[in-house]
């Protein structure tokens, strides 16, 4: 099957920064007890990509497996007053991939990435690169390095 453009575009992002990643391919991810089977166990190391829309802007959340997005937090970022996930046509449409495969890496540059403040705390994460078959590990540094070189990064607190 084809990749996304997404994908494609992650891969790319990631090789033209020389930045080390390993890659778990694997039947399609539908949930987080997937993402833990694939991963050995990771829950909280297992990243959730959201694409949040208000009106036409939008905003892709990035916060750990563990955790439910509080849209009150969401709703209290300027531009995002109204925001709500996205359904699969705005995620195709906006992104290019499907709901479930959304990344934090390697979509359209005027999209701002909020990063749950969390994640800063650990070593290495997993990522879904825009393809529900692949999953990405790679170290906090290398990934906070590529999200704050190629996107309007933004840290936030997952706390109502």
């Amino acid at each position: 099957m084809e990749k996304s453009s997404v994908y494609n575009s992650a891969i790319a992002i990631l090789k033209c920064a020389e930045i080390e990643y390993e890659v778990f391919e694997h039947r399609p991810i539908q949930n987080m007890a997937d993402a833990i089977e694939v991963t050995g166990g990771y829950e909280r190391e297992n990243l959730k990509s959201l694409l949040i829309a208000s009106g036409e802007n939008h905003g892709i959340f990035v916060l750990p497996g563990d955790q439910r997005l509080e849209f009150s937090v969401v709703r209290s970022i300027e531009g995002l007053a109204k925001g709500k996930l996205a359904d699969r046509r705005l995620v195709f449409e906006v992104l290019g991939c499907e709901p479930g495969s959304v990344s934090p890496i390697g979509n359209p540059k005027n999209i701002p990435v909020f990063l749950e403040e969390s994640v800063l705390g650990f070593q290495f994460l997993f990522i879904n690169p825009g393809d529900a078959s692949t999953t990405l590990k790679l170290s906090l540094k290398s990934f906070f390095d590529v999200l704050s070189k190629h996107y309007d990064l933004r840290i936030f607190t997952n706390v109502a």
